[in-house]
């Protein structure tokens, strides 16, 4: 049973307004030893802040946001271990998370600071956050020998992911699991999604496709690897019955055995 002081101390988080996703102030991030340039970002449940029981939730745990120049490919979860958010009411527009930097907070003092009043993440960018959190440890494989096949393409498509997908939130493949053959090609199927508004603007979408044909272009060209079709859709017409069959595309350097790949850039 929570005592008294505690319940008090959930009460005051919740007055003040944290919940997952709120930045903390720079009075509460001079406490814990972060420089003014890092921006510390709640990562923590709601349901978790916000209980009375600070003997099993004790902590609050945050990620730590730098600067960033924007990078395409690092936007809308692409990397699962870079995410670019854009934090509104800031005169630096895109911050840069890394899935290893994140620190844990004593969660009793949200009881006695409010969260920055200045600069938040909307809506959009939270939602964008939680799943980018959750495909750190639930992401779809592909084969070795299909990661193999493409790494030759790998810089061509990681400047053109860079530079031009700033609105492609999301690609699938669809092809076999297995390990083929040297003979025999992968078969690949290539689906490419927007935000719905993102969709609706001819212009967005006449880059965002002119992105996905480079892209079925180098993959195209990378031995054994037959793109069979390429489709650019809203993310209002890909329903849950794809997303049993397709395979969310982290073009991560990863996903290539390092002593396998001679390309030192850390990717998408």
């Amino acid at each position: 049973m929570e005592d008294e002081q505690s319940v008090k101390f959930a009460n005051q988080i919740s007055e003040n307004g944290w919940q997952q996703g709120s930045i903390l102030p720079l009075s509460l991030t001079s406490q814990i030893d972060l420089s003014k340039d890092i921006i510390a970002i709640v990562i923590s449940h709601d349901c978790d802040l916000l209980t009375a029981n600070f003997i099993d939730e004790p902590f609050v745990e945050i990620a730590l946001a730098r600067v960033s120049k924007k990078n395409g490919s690092l936007l809308w979860g692409k990397n699962p271990r870079k995410l670019q958010l854009k934090i509104c009411g800031s005169q630096q527009e895109y911050y840069e998370i890394k899935a290893w930097e994140k620190r844990q907070v004593k969660r009793e003092l949200l009881a006695t600071n409010k969260p920055d009043q200045q600069i938040n993440i909307d809506d959009q960018n939270l939602k964008v956050l939680q799943r980018w959190l959750g495909k750190r440890y639930f992401r779809a494989a592909f084969p070795d020998e299909f990661n193999n096949r493409w790494k030759n393409g790998k810089n061509k498509i990681s400047k053109i992911l860079r530079n031009d997908a700033e609105n492609i939130s999301a690609i699938y493949l669809l092809g076999s699991n297995a390990e083929l053959p040297k003979d025999k090609n992968y078969i690949i199927e290539l689906r490419a999604t927007m935000a719905v508004d993102d969709f609706d603007d001819f212009k967005k979408r006449n880059q965002a496709q002119n992105v996905v044909q480079q892209i079925e272009t180098e993959l195209n060209s990378c031995d054994g690897i037959e793109i069979a079709e390429t489709i650019l859709l809203s993310e209002a017409d890909i329903s849950l019955d794809d997303l049993k069959i397709l395979k969310r595309w982290d073009f991560d350097s990863m996903s290539i055995r390092d002593s396998e790949s001679a390309i030192a850039e850390e990717p998408i």
